[in-house]
């Protein structure tokens, strides 16, 4: 590089402008010697500043920027770029459009560009959540046991039923269930049977769900499920609540001027953005189903104001592009469930299904089923019709036996809007169609329409429904139903129904009005007409608080042409089950008769060291642990649930199972010589499984002194303070210091003796025996020698 004195002069003048850096380079043979200067420059574009600092170089009268700094400003451009010390860099005069300002003595550069140019800004109209991840100090291994126990008693019988579960969980990071039910009458034994029993484990991260046992087949609108015992394996969107599986609504704009989006659907806000000029694109989840309404309101910064108006359309039967959705099962099919235990066909069977969403608008279905003696499969699709036309659904089905054939014609279309919903669904059976339910006596429908038409409007919501169903067997089933309902003041509620038996010819009439008046309680009274007889009734409930407990009632009379009958009912919900308690009376001109049945139902939770009676727990849940100390307040998501046992345990159930759970203790009441490391911890049960959460407090045995030396005067401010002669001498951290007046606080003291370093000088103080100490305590002036 030929370097000239003239050069040498500028770069030193340079040296005194600390952002830029003068230097001299050999472009090439035709332009040698030519001045060129390095800048990083404060960037604002279309009138917002940038945060990023800009890379230019200055060659003579042309400036050039860095294409990694176009890039990082989102700026799109086809001018070649030239290449000077293997960095690339584009002419800003040869960019199209593109106008700046530089400013040499602030070292900025003001940039206006035209939208066209600006890449596409990406952003989302909601909060995106990771998934949790489990807490393995949490994880427990432990066994929980359900049961409930009805029992009645009439004029004539006194029996039992009852259903329990036993469930260990943590066994091998699944769950292991065991549920039956059983029958007593008049003092014997009737029937017991085993319902379900399997063992199951979930894979969180990969969305998956493995069942060993007893299971339900997953079924497509167009199929029917079927218990299997044996294998099951599928995807469950639950393990990661927080993933979006349904189409992002996409709303695109551009601004010129830094500007707030407000994203509004159905005239409620949903988000508010700050965007940088160019384009930008918003993704929300959708919070309507059905067709809706979308303004983006957009004010820049000079207060100018424009709205866009957008058309929608939500379903939640698609899938997001990209997205699978499936299920496999393998084994025997249950047969008479409920009646009978350990009863299964006698050769093994498979069900599958599997959904694919092929773009946001289009969701395939296809799902297969095969045993011996059969082979069914078939195809669906879901397809969104333009950008609010409604859905429609189509499927094909063919099975074959060893003797027939048939086919499944599925079609249905759904349109909903705030005002107007249609709805219709209809099967078509062609030939003798089977699955694995009707090889098992549960014959198949061989056509059946479904159809509701509904209307919101100011006088309340209208609906009409048509249903009809027809069988093998020559069984039918063919309705027409109407309905309107109104919201009164003081959100009382009216509604009107008609429903009408084609096969019959039977009409039926309902009326009913329900009045609210206080928090838990309301009173319905309906008048009923069916087949030419007439009912009246009236119903009077105090609901129990589900979080806190405690006692609700039940009060129901209904007068009809034939009988008058009273029914009173107590329930009482504890923190070890529900009871109820039922009696009721009917009595006509020739009899009168009086029943009365009790209830129970609750669990019991084996947790660590812990050994809890509990609601009916059906789901997740956790043990909270406070160390021993009774009564302390815990909240739920901000819920006061109840308080800690004389052993310090609560149970909270009804916890969401792989997602974040509040919990917190209240210490606002809690004694001073408690000391307590945390309020709140966040909760990750897996499902149907029980989590530990321990908040260690324990007592402390505090003091308070005031420090004097020999002399009787305090000690220095901030002198430093341990609790053991090693300590001080190695200087590791001290305990405290001393405040002012020379008082020494210490909230969990361990010694009898402290040792206390002032410049130079160490001095000790002899504490009496705190053996006996308990809480706190002020020992007054005490002597550091």
């Amino acid at each position: 590089m030929k370097v000239r004195i003239c050069h040498l002069l500028f770069a030193g003048l340079m040296v005194v402008t600390p952002i830029t850096i003068a230097q001299t380079l050999n472009i090439s043979s035709e332009k040698d010697n030519m001045l060129q200067q390095e800048l990083y420059l404060d960037v604002v574009l279309n009138q917002s500043p940038q945060a990023q600092i800009g890379h230019f170089i200055q060659l003579d009268q042309q400036l050039l920027i860095d294409v990694a700094s176009l890039e990082a400003f989102s700026i799109h451009s086809t001018t070649p770029a030239i290449m000077i010390e293997q960095t690339a860099y584009v002419p800003l005069q040869q960019i199209p459009g593109l106008s700046y300002q530089y400013d040499d003595l602030n070292q900025k550069i003001s940039m206006q560009v035209p939208v066209e140019l600006l890449v596409n800004q990406n952003l989302y109209g909601y909060k995106k959540q990771l998934a949790v991840t489990l807490n393995p100090q949490q994880q427990k291994t432990g066994a929980l046991v359900n049961y409930t126990v009805f029992a009645q008693q009439n004029d004539e019988t006194f029996s039992v039923n009852g259903w329990n579960e036993l469930r260990v969980f943590g066994l091998l990071g699944g769950i292991l269930s065991v549920s039956g039910n059983y029958q007593y009458t008049d003092h014997a034994f009737e029937d017991s049977q085993i319902l379900d029993s399997y063992w199951e484990k979930d894979f969180p991260d990969k969305m998956l769900r493995l069942r060993l046992g007893d299971t339900q087949s997953h079924a497509l609108s167009w199929t029917r499920s079927t218990r299997l015992s044996g294998l099951s394996l599928s995807k469950n969107f639950a393990l990661q609540p927080y993933t979006v599986t349904t189409p992002l609504l996409n709303f695109k704009g551009q601004v010129v001027l830094p500007s707030q989006v407000d994203l509004m659907i159905n005239g409620i806000k949903q988000s508010s953005q700050n965007v940088v000029p160019g384009q930008f694109e918003i993704q929300t989840v959708p919070s309507i189903t059905g067709a809706g309404n979308a303004q983006m309101l957009i004010t820049d910064i000079n207060g100018q104001q424009q709205v866009l108006n957008f058309s929608l359309y939500r379903s939640n039967n698609l899938l997001a592009q990209g997205l699978s959705d499936w299920s496999f099962n393998l084994g025997y099919p249950k047969l008479n469930y409920g009646v009978s235990s350990f009863d299964y066909a006698d050769d093994p069977a498979f069900s599958g299904s599997y959904r694919y969403g092929i773009s946001n608008t289009l969701t395939l279905e296809t799902h297969a089923e095969m045993t011996k003696g059969l082979q069914q499969g078939g195809l669906g699709s879901a397809y969104q019709l333009g950008r609010r036309a409604g859905m429609i659904h189509l499927s094909y089905a063919y099975s074959h036996t060893s003797d027939q054939n048939g086919q499944l014609l599925g079609f249905g279309y759904s349109w909903n809007s705030p005002k107007i919903s249609l709805n219709y669904n209809g099967l078509r059976q062609f030939g003798a169609f089977n699955d694995i339910a009707s090889l098992n006596d549960a014959s198949f429908v061989r056509n059946s329409d479904q159809f509701y038409l509904g209307f919101n409007t100011k006088i309340g919501q209208f609906g009409s429904s048509y249903i009809q169903q027809n069988y093998a067997d020559e069984q039918k089933n063919k309705f027409v139903l109407l309905n309107w309902s109104y919201v009164l003041p003081r959100h009382m509620n009216l509604n009107l129904s008609y429903s009408r038996d084609l096969i019959n010819q039977q009409n039926s009439y309902y009326l009913s009005l329900n009045f609210p008046w206080a928090k838990r309680n309301s009173a319905t009274a309906t008048v009923q007409r069916n087949n030419q007889n007439n009912q009246l009734g009236l119903n009077v409930l105090h609901a129990v608080d589900q979080d806190q407990g405690g006692l609700g009632w039940q009060a129901r009379a209904n007068h009809t042409d034939q009988y008058t009958l009273f029914q009173g009912q107590l329930d009482y919900l504890g923190t070890y089950g529900l009871a109820q308690l039922n009696v009721q009376h009917t009595q006509s001109d020739q009899y009168h008769n009086t029943n009365a049945y009790a209830s129970i139902n609750g669990g019991l939770v084996i947790l660590k060291d812990a050994l809890l009676p509990t609601r009916l727990s059906n789901g997740s849940f956790a043990i909270v642990s406070t160390g021993q100390v009774a009564d302390v307040p815990v909240r739920l998501e901000n819920r006061l649930i109840g308080q800690t046992n004389r052993k310090g345990y609560l149970l909270l159930d009804h916890l969401n199972p792989y997602q974040h759970n509040s919990v917190a203790i209240d210490a606002l009441d809690l004694p001073i010589d408690l000391k307590i490391e945390t309020t709140q911890q966040d909760a990750v049960p897996r499902q149907a499984s029980g989590v530990f959460i321990h908040f260690p407090i324990y007592k402390v045995k505090s003091v308070q002194m005031q420090v004097v030396d020999q002399q009787g005067q305090n000690l220095a401010v901030g002198s430093l303070v341990w609790d053991s002669l090693s300590a001080m001498q190695q200087q590791q951290s001290p305990k405290t210091i001393v405040a002012h007046d020379g008082i020494v606080y210490l909230d969990d003291v361990q010694t009898n003796h402290l040792y206390i370093g002032q410049h130079n000088t160490q001095c000790q103080v002899n504490l009496p025996d705190i053996s006996k100490l308990e809480g706190f305590k002020d020992l007054g002036p005490v002597i550091c020698q």
